[in-house]
């Protein structure tokens, strides 16, 4: 099958993982500033149209990256207390709490990159 028709079949949730992945390959490689339509499909071989198709816009790509990459929810999940919660045990928790932030958000440059135009973006 030539590359041509390969475009050609398709396949809405590939095409969906594919766009959510060019996002972290890029903004790993040229940061979020690379995060363009135009920037996205070139790196994608692929029509700026899709991303508007799937997405509705940049933005909703974006968000469909973060929120794939968030991991608030689960990690509040292991991190609980009662109301029977001793000092000791509140403590160990934040300790254990800031530990496993800081090894995700070192094991993951994506992550570092968003919350480094997070607070660029706020200055």
């Amino acid at each position: 099958m030539t590359r041509k028709m390969q475009h050609k079949i398709r396949d809405p949730d590939r095409m969906k993982r594919q766009l959510i992945d060019a996002i972290g390959e890029i903004l790993e490689n040229q940061g979020f500033t690379g995060l363009r339509v135009n920037n996205i499909a070139r790196h994608l071989d692929r029509d700026k149209n899709l991303v508007r198709y799937y997405f509705g816009n940049v933005q909703n790509l974006k968000k469909a990256f973060i929120m794939e990459k968030d991991y608030w929810p689960p990690f509040f999940e292991r991190f609980k207390l009662d109301d029977l919660s001793t000092r000791t045990e509140i403590k160990q928790l934040f300790i254990d709490l800031m530990r496993e932030n800081y090894v995700f958000f070192k094991n993951h440059k994506e992550m570092q990159k968003i919350i480094q135009w997070q607070i660029n973006e706020n200055l």
